[in-house]
């Protein structure tokens, strides 16, 4: 699949491919998981602020009608890039997230329909919290969800976990003491966090992972004066883009090699 997609990305290099050409219509893509030749995309053909859901092939440019939506503004998908979650807000200000639920068909387009959708968390819309608060995707059994957590227990926030069947559930990944958390350093194939950023002043990194212990310790050493920040990765990690802030000179972005360590 890998060389199918990279082969098709060389062929058509400057090719482009018009999803919509009618005026007003916006398209974003709502998933992507990096290995799969196909996105999902938003467009709000119908509804100006409810997109429906396609499916886009980067192969062959073929666009599939997924979920017809009538209702949700944020909707969340899982590695498989399957839609999972739908979010909208109350008059009341109160912000209401759903799951599919067991009358949701398994094939076929899916719909905004309420019979097809149950409630699972709500949260009363603050600003200081809805800053920290942010969903951050699916574990790799695509049950589990990591998600930035805020609450009144807190007033930074914190890194928690939850099953999908029961987001009471939560357990705690990472409780910060001084700042917000910043960054969250993944495993794209294991979709598991390795490390994450705590933001005082500078951005300071713990490991969740010891397989990422000495990969931060060399990151951290370079510039010792200095907060390293991950700018992007390659999806087997081998890769790194990261730069460092520093008030000393302007940013400079470097390529770190995993596989020797420089």
């Amino acid at each position: 699949m890998k060389l199918c997609l990279q082969e098709a990305i060389e062929r058509g290099r400057s090719a482009r491919s018009v999803i919509s050409d009618r005026k007003g219509v916006k398209a974003d893509v709502l998933g992507n998981n990096y290995v799969d030749p196909r996105l999902l995309i938003g467009l709000n053909d119908e509804d100006p602020s409810m997109p429906n859901i396609y499916s886009y092939d980067l192969l062959t440019n073929e666009l599939t009608l997924v979920m017809r939506n009538r209702r949700f503004p944020a909707l969340f998908v899982d590695n498989a890039l399957n839609i999972r979650l739908a979010a909208k807000e109350q008059p009341d200000g109160t912000v209401i997230y759903y799951r599919l639920s067991a009358t949701a068909p398994a094939r076929g387009i899916l719909t905004s329909d309420e019979d097809l959708w149950e409630e699972i968390l709500s949260f009363l819309r603050r600003r200081m919290q809805e800053a920290m608060r942010k969903f951050m995707g699916f574990d790799k059994s695509n049950e589990n969800i990591y998600w930035l957590w805020a609450d009144d227990s807190s007033d930074l926030g914190k890194f928690i976990m939850f099953p999908i069947s029961s987001p009471r559930r939560q357990t705690t990944l990472f409780q910060p003491k001084k700042g917000e958390i910043g960054a969250v350093f993944w495993n794209f194939t294991e979709r598991s966090p390795l490390a994450v950023s705590e933001v005082y002043h500078k951005h300071e990194w713990y490991v969740l992972n010891e397989t990422a212990m000495d990969d931060m310790q060399v990151i951290v050493d370079y510039n010792p004066t200095a907060s390293p920040y991950i700018v992007s990765y390659s999806v087997d990690q081998e890769l790194i883009l990261l730069t460092y802030d520093s008030a000393e000179k302007p940013f400079d972005v470097y390529l770190y090699r995993r596989a020797n360590k420089s």
